[in-house]
């Protein structure tokens, strides 16, 4: 049990197993890795990355007791797959330049087959969500309770071309 200070003075005990119940509570959506140009993306023009499934609303979750835990997107974390260092983009759900990247190199010899049939990268991303526990509207401060939830990664694949130009007279 835990002393609580709620509102102007009222003192109660709460258990943060309410709290790790309310976590528990917490449902986030699936969600897909999309990229425009959609189904070919070219070296060294950039490509623009959004998840698609999740809203941009806080999401929440209720324990027994009344402890409510709340979800508050943060950003998108993204690997677009070519051997760069993973990238921190603000939290995109639709199409948006809000989170971009320029190939170098084509994907011939990626790891992934896009659905027309096209070697691919595999971009990954992840969601990143902010956490927070509320009783009765007040924000609960209680030690050893997550502040952070980071979704599984999920992949994408994402072909990459490289067009040349011949000028002629």
């Amino acid at each position: 049990m835990r002393l609580i200070t709620s509102g102007t003075a009222t003192v109660f005990w709460l258990s943060p197993v309410l709290c790790w119940q309310a976590y528990g509570e917490l449902i986030f959506l699936e969600f897909t890795v999309d990229f425009s140009p959609l189904g070919l993306s070219l070296v060294d023009l950039d490509t623009w990355f959004w998840v698609d499934g999740p809203g941009s609303d806080p999401i929440t979750g209720t324990s027994a007791g009344g402890v409510v835990a709340v979800a508050t997107p943060q950003h998108i974390e993204l690997d677009p797959g070519d051997g760069v260092v993973p990238m921190t983009c603000e939290w995109t759900v639709s199409e948006s330049d809000a989170c971009t990247h320029a190939y170098q190199r084509a994907s011939v010899n990626g790891p992934l087959t896009s659905d027309g049939g096209d070697p691919a990268y595999e971009a990954r991303a992840r969601l990143v969500f902010g956490i927070h526990f509320e009783f009765g509207g007040d924000v609960l401060e209680l030690p050893g309770l997550p502040d952070e939830f980071v979704t599984d990664w999920q992949s994408g694949a994402v072909p990459v071309a490289e067009v040349q130009a011949v000028v002629t007279d």
